[in-house]
């Protein structure tokens, strides 16, 4: 599935006649217990899209001066990202009466709020690939930092005539995300590791990264696999360990010599 990510600057006039445009557009609400899943592209239906109109408006009328260059899932993140930092940048939006098709609005207000601390220079590549490390293990690092500087960059031009909107294809994620200090006694991101042989290691390219060399003293088997969960208990994190192994075809038993994070 594609997965875009849009920015436009419009004017005050412009957001105005933009409304307009959504009366047409499918209503939905979603609620905090709805979950979003991922599906299969579906054959879209023959004839006018009920968004044809508002997509239409938006290229003809409105500008996109910084250029994006990376997806919708990676500017979801950028934002989760930002949330996790105490800077929310989706609490203002536009609203279409579609939840699944939501769009932020970066007023003069926003900017006053979210402007300075926005800054690139209050960011790191490596506070930021740590986390990524822990909840997007893959991500670019370069991504993320990049949604941050364009974010700052569309912020910079807003003033009193002027305001971005925001869209990508899965933005009700990062809507509906909850920070992780917010959530209370509530199972940590899942870890696992998995003990492989240096010929098995490389077979999962990708889908796992070495993290150091097994213990001559604690010997395994290649192919056994731990999770590790956290659960906060009285303010206090406590982890549990659990056997995860499983049979994988393929895999030599041989004596490991390495154990890996794998992807969950």
């Amino acid at each position: 599935m594609s997965s875009f990510a849009s920015f436009y600057l419009l004017t005050n006039k412009q957001l105005k006649e933009l409304r307009g445009f959504t009366e047409e557009i499918p209503k939905l609400r979603l609620n905090k217990q709805t979950r979003l899943v991922a599906v299969e592209d579906e054959e879209e239906p023959q004839g006018p899209s009920p968004y044809d109109d508002f997509w239409d408006y938006l290229h003809k009328n409105c500008e996109e001066p910084i250029e994006f260059k990376w997806s919708g899932e990676i500017l979801d993140r950028a934002l989760i990202y930002l949330k996790e930092q105490d800077l929310d940048l989706t609490k203002s939006r536009f609203d279409t009466g579609n939840d699944l098709f939501a769009w932020l609005l970066f007023d003069k207000k926003v900017k006053s709020e979210f402007f300075e601390q926005l800054n690139p220079k209050h960011f790191t590549a490596k506070k930021v690939n740590k986390w990524l490390e822990e909840f997007y293990w893959g991500t670019p690092v370069e991504s993320v930092m990049d949604g941050i500087r364009t974010i700052h960059s569309y912020l910079e031009l807003v003033d009193d005539a002027k305001v971005v909107i925001v869209n990508t294809d899965y933005l009700a994620s990062a809507i509906t995300h909850t920070p992780s200090k917010a959530k209370k006694s509530k199972k940590q991101t899942a870890r696992m590791v998995i003990y492989l042989c240096n010929d098995c290691g490389p077979r999962f390219g990708n889908s796992a990264k070495r993290i150091a060399d097994t213990l001559e003293e604690a010997p395994q088997v290649c192919g056994t696999q731990f999770i590790t969960v956290g659960r906060t208990i009285n303010g206090e994190l406590v982890e549990y360990i659990m056997d995860a192994t499983m049979r994988v075809e393929g895999l030599c038993k041989a004596k490991a010599t390495g154990y890996y994070r794998r992807v969950l």
